[in-house]
């Protein structure tokens, strides 16, 4: 189960976890496809997250809504680098979304 919903904050920036960003999943039928990234060149409109999770396995997370600063800290966790999946994503805790953008695509069919 995923639940996900955003709201616009009318604020325009960029996020530098895009240079390292495998892609994105989305949902088909009963399964989920990888998309890989796609270079975006025009503004991003920060938004409000809000998101909440639970897989078959028990694992589950979810985000307080907001977009918050961040500062840099030490690491707390290192997690092993896995093969990227949906159920490997799904199995790391997460209480909050530190930052969130939207991004509407124009495509021609």
């Amino acid at each position: 189960m995923l639940r996900i919903s955003f709201t616009g904050v009318g604020i325009q920036g960029g996020c530098p976890a895009e240079k390292d960003n495998a892609g994105c999943y989305y949902p088909r039928a009963l399964d989920y496809v990888l998309c890989p990234a796609e270079r975006i060149d025009s503004p991003k409109e920060f938004c409000d997250c809000s998101f909440t999770w639970l897989t078959k396995t028990g694992t589950s997370g979810q985000s307080t809504g907001k977009s918050v600063p961040v500062f840099p800290t030490e690491p707390q966790v290192l997690y092993p680098r896995q093969m990227f999946s949906v159920t490997n994503a799904a199995a790391i805790p997460c209480k909050q979304v530190v930052g969130a953008y939207k991004v509407e695509f124009e495509r021609e069919q």
